[in-house]
């Protein structure tokens, strides 16, 4: 991980089980704090779905497992958005069929999962980036 205000490179825990198209980003637990908790979600890992999801918080020295994610989500988006991490798109191979994510889930630190917020995407998308603009950019 690259901190840009040291300039320093420093090595983050290996997780507790290596993957790839995750989701991934840093949440603030408590707004008054500088710090980040790093959250991963989802993935593929051994030519397998997985819906763990580990959580990394400033001090600790090892990733957290905490509650699954409830569906398989590949090929999924994270963004952090008002110091919360916004779960966004993804899916699963069922019945030899792709089932994307339409729900958007928000991490919640408290009870340590995701869950709904409410919004789902208007179109079924398994692999994009998302990111945050200001609100001076579009206005």
């Amino acid at each position: 991980m690259y901190n840009l205000p040291l300039g320093q490179v420093c090595q983050l825990p290996d997780l507790n089980i290596g993957r790839t198209n995750h989701g991934c980003a840093k949440i603030r637990e408590n707004p008054g704090d500088l710090t980040y908790t790093l959250v991963v979600a989802g993935g593929w890992h051994n030519a397998k779905y997985t819906a763990m999801v580990e959580v990394l918080r400033p001090g600790v020295k090892y990733w957290n497992v905490v509650q699954p994610l409830t569906q398989w989500r590949l090929f999924t988006a994270m963004v952090s958005m008002h110091d919360n991490g916004l779960l966004i798109g993804g899916g699963s191979i069922e019945s030899s069929l792709w089932k994307y994510r339409t729900n958007i889930q928000v991490f919640n630190s408290t009870m340590e999962k995701f869950v709904n917020t409410g919004f789902s995407l208007a179109t079924e998308m398994r692999s994009m980036q998302v990111f945050k603009i200001p609100a001076s950019v579009i206005s």
